[in-house]
C-alpha cells in the first residue's frame, strides 16, 4: 500500500475543490434565496451582511456536501480495489466481515439513496423554476446527500452498538453482519413512518416552499 501514498494529498486537493465548488453555487443561488427570506422575515434581517453571509456559508456546505459524498466513494471504490484478498476484517455487533464488504456497503447504500431520492424529488425540483436547471441538480444533490447522511448514520450506530457489560457478544460472522443490515432497516422504516404521522399532522403551506 506505500506505492499508493499519493492518494490521501490527491484527496485533500478534490475535498477543498468541493468547498469551492459549493461555495460558488450558494453565491448564486444566494440573492434567490435571500428573497425568499424576505416574505417570511419582513423585516430584512437577511438584507445585513453578517446574517447573509452566515447564510451563504450554509448553503456552500450544503452543496458540498454531495460533493464529498463522491469524493467518499472514491475512496471506499479504492478500498474495495487495493485491499487484498484476506487483507482483513471488521468485527461488528453481531458479525464479522471481509474489509471489502465493509467499504462496499456505504458505496451501495449511496446510490440506492440518491437514485431514490432523484426518482421521487425530481418533479419538485424541476417546480423551482425560480432556479436554474444546474442550480436546481445542486438542490437535489443537496436532499439526498442529507438523506444518505441520516440513513448511513443510522447503520453506522447498529453496527458499532455495544451493549453495556456484555463483553462477550456472540459473533455469528458474515450472516451475522446482514442481520445488523436487516436491523438498520428497520429502523429506517419506523423513522419514516414517524415522519410521515408528524407530516400529515402538520402539512406544509405550499406559500412557505421556495
Amino acid at each position: 500500500m506505500d506505492n499508493f501514498n499519493w492518494v490521501g494529498p490527491i484527496f485533500n486537493i478534490l475535498a477543498i475543490l468541493c468547498m469551492i465548488t459549493g461555495l460558488y453555487i450558494a453565491g448564486r443561488l444566494l440573492p434567490t434565496f435571500v428573497t425568499w427570506l424576505h416574505s417570511l422575515f419582513p423585516e430584512n434581517l437577511f438584507s445585513r451582511q453578517i446574517p447573509k453571509t452566515i447564510l451563504w456559508l450554509a448553503l456552500g456546505a450544503l452543496f458540498t456536501s454531495p460533493l464529498l459524498d463522491f469524493v467518499s466513494s472514491l475512496g471506499w471504490l479504492i478500498n474495495v480495489t487495493l485491499s487484498p484478498q484476506g487483507g482483513g476484517e471488521v468485527t461488528s455487533m453481531l458479525g464479522t466481515v471481509p474489509i471489502q464488504i465493509y467499504f462496499i456497503f456505504p458505496l451501495i447504500l449511496m446510490v440506492v439513496v440518491y437514485v431514490t431520492v432523484t426518482i421521487f424529488g425530481i418533479k419538485y425540483v424541476n417546480s423551482l423554476t425560480q432556479f436554474h436547471q444546474t442550480d436546481r441538480i445542486f438542490i437535489l444533490l443537496a436532499i439526498a446527500s442529507l438523506t444518505f447522511g441520516v440513513t448511513n448514520s443510522v447503520f453506522t450506530q447498529v453496527f458499532s452498538f455495544q451493549v453495556p457489560f456484555l463483553t462477550n457478544s456472540k459473533n455469528f460472522g458474515i450472516p451475522g453482519y446482514f442481520i445488523e443490515v436487516a436491523i438498520g432497516i428497520v429502523i429506517l422504516i419506523m423513522i419514516l413512518i414517524g415522519l410521515n404521522r408528524i407530516l400529515s399532522n402538520h402539512p406544509v403551506s405550499e406559500d412557505k416552499l421556495p
